[in-house]
């Protein structure tokens, strides 16, 4: 290895670590899987790309923030603070904006809890954390964002309030997972930068536990890097994206990815229509050995991981609870 390739390495080393932070990488994404048609496709958010924020706040008591819903189509339901994102806004400022117009109070997300992902362009980001301030809307604030909002018992959104639907359950088991889980993981939150395109970023691990060995898949492209491909309509859901790029590289054969969630978000959506694309770094590991043995021609190469801090925390991330979900 070259004194230029090993320092490449010793950057994709640590792009690692910046990764498992929850933290964007400077230099530009490779992109090593892509289509004419992913390619082409120019995202915007509220006309090609819908981007759905939510948020799952308890008071003291352990109660759901809720609002009731002023839309005809779900009149008078119940239903999680949440809405689209609006041009030239963040992923957390639209959590805090929908959080203080459906409920009058004030918000400061401190993590991702879940990133729900449709067909490519559809993502729904569900956000926790502390209410600092604001006054709970009554029904004599009603307006066009919401009737009012209140505090409920899980067991009362559950069985005793009409609500608009029944998505949002899974979504308190996690803020609830989560917030009980003595084994507090890394505060995940959307990191600032800019993308023109939908991206995911693959952390590929292979471990052997008998000899504590383990390996990175790293794409060779122009430089050494981190796994990147454009995600697709055709993407039914991430499982899906990240099957499709282990039979790029791997050729269908030996190949069955454990996706195990989310370690970071890439996001500014400025200037808007410019940059509102989105980089997904997930966390995959592989269970088989095979795959590491293939050759992978010039595109694609391991790389040992030799310090066992890194390798001891890719292990806890691997564990339930720690990182962000990714329903089914």
């Amino acid at each position: 290895m070259g004194a230029n390739e090993s320092h490449n390495m010793d950057q994709v080393k640590q792009d690692l670590k910046n990764v498992l932070a929850g933290e964007a990488l400077t230099e530009d994404d490779i992109i090593d899987i892509k289509s004419v048609a992913e390619e082409n496709f120019v995202p915007i958010t509220k006309k090609t790309v819908a981007y759905i924020v939510s948020g799952v706040f308890f008071n003291e008591k352990n109660e759901v923030l809720m609002m009731q819903e002023a839309k005809r189509s779900c009149y008078q339901m119940w239903y999680l603070p949440a809405g689209r994102m609006e041009l030239n806004e963040t992923i957390e400022e639209g959590v805090v904006r929908e959080v203080l117009e459906e409920t009058g109070l004030i918000c400061k997300p401190t993590t991702l809890l879940s990133l729900e992902f449709r067909q490519g362009h559809w993502y729904r980001f569900t956000m926790t954390g502390v209410i600092t301030g604001g006054k709970l809307k009554s029904s004599n604030e009603s307006d066009k964002e919401s009737l009012q909002a209140n505090w409920f018992s899980i067991e009362a959104i559950r069985k005793n309030i009409p609500i608009r639907c029944r998505d949002i359950f899974k979504l308190i088991d996690i803020a609830v997972t989560y917030r009980n889980n003595p084994v507090k993981r890394v505060d995940i939150r959307p990191a600032i930068k800019s993308h023109k395109k939908l991206l995911l970023r693959l952390v590929v691990v292979h471990y052997n536990s008998d000899r504590n060995e383990m390996v990175l898949l790293v794409g060779c492209k122009k430089r050494n890097h981190l796994p990147v491909t454009l995600l697709s309509d055709t993407d039914f859901s991430l499982e899906h994206a990240v099957f499709k790029v282990f039979q790029k590289v791997f050729g269908g054969k030996h190949a069955s990815p454990q996706l195990h969630g989310v370690v970071s978000v890439e996001h500014c959506g400025r200037p808007a229509a410019l940059n509102d694309g989105i980089c997904i770094s997930v966390l995959v590991s592989l269970e088989d050995a095979a795959p590491t043995k293939i050759i992978l021609q010039d595109l694609f190469t391991w790389l040992p991981i030799d310090d066992d801090g890194t390798k001891k925390e890719i292990l806890e991330r691997n564990l339930d609870g720690q990182t962000v979900v990714v329903p089914p």
